[in-house]
């Protein structure tokens, strides 16, 4: 993992983001038994998590051989984004008083990336439209080497 440090503005937009979600606990509690309002609500908090975790802190420094290979890289969550938010609201359900560094350490497990090619993640992408796996369980059903991510893996 690359050890970069955040900066304070990066903290309190991690912070603020923190106390939105937490805001939005008694919505989820009241739509979780709703699988397409639980699917809308997913949707919609997904790019939050984007803006936190597209900055070098949460790229873990791991690259497909095609990257290593020269193939231009992009930065892709091998965790897909509206799964973590699926995880991180169960656990903001049970533990309400979430702190900032539960958050961090939450971010890193669930929303940090790894480096693929373009095309790789066009594959990829277009793959995850079909069905329920993690990306990272499509990369190697797509051929994609990663050495390394199984230690990621957080379950």
């Amino acid at each position: 993992m690359n050890k970069v440090r955040l900066s304070d503005s990066q903290i309190k937009k991690i912070d603020m983001t923190l106390n939105i979600f937490k805001c939005q606990i008694g919505l989820y509690e009241s739509i979780k038994n709703d699988p397409i309002g639980l699917d809308t609500f997913f949707s919609l908090n997904r790019n939050p998590l984007f803006d936190l975790t597209g900055i070098s802190y949460f790229r873990t420094g791991l690259e497909s051989d095609g990257v290593i290979a020269g193939g231009k890289a992009v930065h892709d969550h091998f965790i897909q984004r509206k799964h973590a938010m699926k995880i991180l609201f169960e656990k903001l359900s049970q533990n309400k008083d979430m702190t900032l560094d539960e958050f961090v350490v939450f971010l890193v497990e669930y929303g940090s990336t790894v480096a693929i090619t373009k095309e790789e993640h066009q594959v990829v992408t277009t793959r995850a439209k079909n069905t329920t796996d993690l990306n990272y369980e499509l990369y190697e059903q797509c051929g994609i080497v990663i050495e390394g991510l199984d230690k990621m893996i957080p379950f």
